[in-house]
């Protein structure tokens, strides 16, 4: 699942945030709105499992996530956006 993913992310010293608010799957259109919003203000990144979020062309930057293999997910995004691992940073 993506709150795994996030969780992993955190272990490895990437900053994430899940959102908890509400089931995607029934996310109104206000509830969209709201999420897009934290999202840029808080210049993030959303990782979705949901292709239907990401087609709304108010959707900030953003990647779909398979959750079939949370490695290879993982491998990936920080391959996508440049993030470096710090040994510094693991486990904070």
């Amino acid at each position: 699942t993506l709150s795994r993913l996030c969780r992993w992310m955190r272990v490895l010293g990437i900053d994430t945030a899940i959102d908890r608010s509400k089931n995607q799957n029934k996310a109104s259109t206000k509830d969209y709105k709201d999420f897009f919003n934290r999202a840029k203000l808080e210049n993030r990144i959303i990782l979705t499992t949901s292709r239907q979020m990401r087609e709304r062309t108010s959707c900030p930057r953003s990647t779909f996530v398979s959750t079939n293999n949370l490695e290879d997910a993982l491998v990936n995004i920080c391959k996508e956006y440049n993030i470096k691992l710090d040994k510094e940073k693991l486990l904070t």
